[in-house]
């Protein structure tokens, strides 16, 4: 694509550019801004993208699809507390199961990506991890993360903060049932692994999000290389250039 692309947007559409940097937080739910006043500080995430997650859990609390919500690659939180103000916002009829917010992550960084998984800007990712000599990238602390979500979320929702490699973690501690699974670990080793273990206890009519699916050559790769080799089809939703969302038929 054109390096210049940016520049042969028309003067309407940079307006409407203008227009969505301004007006986001006022067009989607009024109960969504206090959300993202309590989970930016903790997240990478878009405003967009951390909608995506609020809403598509918001969703499937009210819609009754049956499981807990599964994050995997929390980083400092800000995605499971979006979750877990989802679940504490949407409301629970008295004879539905308590839901609980699932966080995996490594707490100490990125494990390295294999070589020749690549960015969007063409960058080998382990010539990258190679090059931080041993400095952790995307670490963030545990403790510091628990601390977090009890003081946005409170015991409005539980959550459980798992530790480790998701290849470890995952086979003993992943909830039988999930509503909304959320995959953002960038690499594709650990994007198959989920994909291969969580996407089955996914409910039908439950949402699967890839986060990096168009930033990180590895997630798409495992993503369509999970679809194809299981004969699977589904309407794919981009909530922007990376992230994509699906509902499970």
């Amino acid at each position: 694509m054109d390096e210049n692309f940016l520049d042969a947007l028309s003067e309407y559409e940079l307006k409407i550019q203008r227009a969505h940097r301004s007006n986001f937080l006022r067009a989607v739910d009024p109960a969504f801004y206090g959300v993202w006043q309590a989970a930016k500080p903790h997240t990478m995430l878009s405003r967009e993208r951390l909608y995506d997650f609020y809403s598509s859990v918001t969703y499937a609390v009210r819609a009754k699809v049956r499981g807990d919500v599964v994050e995997v690659g929390t980083w400092q939180g800000g995605g499971c507390i979006a979750a877990g103000l989802a679940i504490a916002n949407a409301g629970t009829s008295p004879n539905e199961s308590v839901r609980t917010v699932y966080g995996f992550d490594t707490f100490e960084g990125h494990p390295k990506p294999d070589s020749g998984e690549l960015d969007v800007w063409g960058r080998d990712q382990s010539v990258v991890y190679s090059e931080l000599d041993g400095r952790p990238w995307a670490k963030a602390d545990y403790q510091s993360v628990r601390y977090a979500f009890d003081q946005a979320v409170g015991m409005r929702c539980r959550v459980e903060l798992v530790k480790g490699l998701c290849q470890d973690t995952i086979p003993k501690y992943a909830p039988k049932q999930i509503s909304v699974l959320r995959l953002d670990v960038d690499w594709y080793a650990p994007t198959l692994f989920s994909l291969n273990l969580l996407y089955p206890r996914l409910s039908i009519g439950g949402i699967l999000i890839v986060d990096d699916f168009g930033h990180h050559s590895g997630a798409r790769q495992a993503f369509d290389e999970f679809f194809s080799k299981n004969g699977l089809q589904s309407k794919i939703f981009y909530t922007d250039y990376s992230c994509i969302s699906l509902i499970k038929n």
